[in-house]
């Protein structure tokens, strides 16, 4: 009783926050640290002190420019009616040098990738960052990317702007081809409460190359209508995007919800004039209907439209979609292009595994999954609609887990239900996923 009398005593208790002490700063600017702390000479009580010296401490962790950040409250000796108090704030800085070495999951389907990063922090003491990036795939993909990153400390945590340099090479699913980026972009992350904005200006020059080992048969190579898209160009590319991930696991979901839109505008970078527009939707939701099983809904299409009568749209824009956790037991796209329009849909019931403890590592990164799933896709422009009888049907089972959060696998056994295909096991590994 005592204790709780004394502390709705405190909460009312009015105070006033007197000085405000930083220690530890080298590098980074004050201002930058000023504009947070200034909140707490409005605080009215003890109540309002210990609220906004939390939030003060989250926003100076997230300015990129500090290790560690410790803050302390203390009285000052006063005559006023009011109960003055200084804030000391301790910070250790960033160290102004990184490196680090890590696993990824692949530009390709189902490879894991060796990552090195590096750079510089707290380039001009306001959070800049400065980031080099190199990796290899398992598949032979390759990609370095060099970036300046800045943090919008006006906007909610994790925004930010940068500019980038990126060269990349790997091979497009289900293609004899290769494709090598070089390009340059300049964006904007802008995320609040799990939804996040993205808006990119880029140029790129695409090399498009032939995998001739492929097409050889008995010092013979065939013809595939892709080579006719072998060679280099440029592309200049608008892309906007929004997402939001409401749900519990991002590679593992048992509740909650999530969905992507991203809009690309393809133009032609000496005269302004657009080339093709591509659109991509998807949703999942996620709901528990039992104890330790949940119930799955996902949905994504996919479409790209040119205003020319004969668009050359890059077999990069083409093949994108045709994950393999996406098309779940899909037949190959047409030898002469990919997808114009394309539609998936699932339903999934997942649980944990049986016979297994709660608690054992087993349990923890792997669910049994069964499926029913279906997909359709058009790559012929006059006739790009999409209607029931398109669907091609599976029926799957199997089992679904994580890698650290490199990636998801899955194991599955899938029966087609109206397609000419065989059953049969399918493995896959990647980030996108229904």
């Amino acid at each position: 009783y005592r204790e709780e009398k004394f502390r709705k005593r405190m909460v009312n208790l009015k105070a006033r926050v007197e000085r405000v002490n930083i220690e530890g700063l080298g590098w980074t600017k004050d201002h930058v640290v000023t504009e947070k702390v200034k909140k707490l000479f409005k605080v009215e009580s003890f109540q309002d002190i210990i609220e906004t010296t939390k939030i003060v401490q989250r926003e100076l962790k997230t300015l990129g420019c500090f290790k560690t950040v410790n803050i302390y409250v203390d009285t000052v000796t006063s005559e006023h009616l009011d109960r003055l108090y200084e804030v000391n704030i301790k910070v250790e800085e960033i160290g102004r040098v990184f490196m680090n070495v890590g696993v990824v999951n692949g530009r390709q389907d189902n490879e894991v990738g060796l990552v090195v990063r590096g750079g510089l922090n707290n380039l001009r003491g306001r959070g800049e960052r400065l980031e080099v990036e190199s990796s290899r795939g398992s598949s032979s993909s390759r990609e370095s990317v060099v970036s300046l990153v800045t943090p919008l400390h006006a906007l909610p945590k994790g925004s930010r702007a940068y500019l980038s340099l990126a060269q990349s090479k790997h091979r497009l699913p289900n293609l004899p081809i290769y494709q090598g980026i070089s390009g340059v972009c300049i964006g904007s992350d802008t995320k609040y409460s799990g939804v996040t904005w993205t808006s990119k200006l880029g140029l790129d020059c695409l090399d498009t190359s032939v995998d001739w080992t492929s097409l050889s048969s008995k010092d013979r190579f065939r013809w595939h209508p892709v080579i006719e898209q072998a060679g280099s160009s440029l592309l200049g590319k608008i892309c906007t995007s929004l997402n939001f991930d409401l749900t519990d696991s991002f590679l593992m979901p048992s509740h909650g919800i999530r969905g992507d839109f991203t809009h690309t505008l393809g133009l032609t970078p000496w005269s302004g004039s657009v080339l093709f527009q591509q659109a991509k939707c998807g949703i999942s939701a996620f709901y528990p209907i039992w104890k330790s099983v949940s119930l799955g809904l996902s949905a994504f299409v996919s479409h790209i439209s040119s205003p020319l009568i004969k668009p050359k749209i890059p077999l990069l824009y083409l093949s994108e979609t045709r994950s393999p956790m996406l098309f779940r037991g899909a037949s190959l796209p047409p030898d002469h292009s990919g997808d114009l329009t394309a539609a998936v849909y699932k339903a999934s019931i997942t649980s944990k595994q049986p016979f297994l403890t709660t608690n054992s590592l087993l349990c923890r990164h792997t669910r049994f999954h069964t499926f029913l799933t279906g997909h359709a896709f058009r790559s012929s422009r006059e006739s790009a609609r999409i209607s029931a009888s398109d669907f091609l049907h599976f029926f799957g089972l199997g089992i679904v887990g994580s890698v650290s959060d490199i990636g998801r696998f899955e194991l599955n056994y899938i029966l087609p239900l109206n397609s000419p295909g065989r059953p049969g096991l399918s493995f896959s590994f990647g980030t996108e996923f229904l």
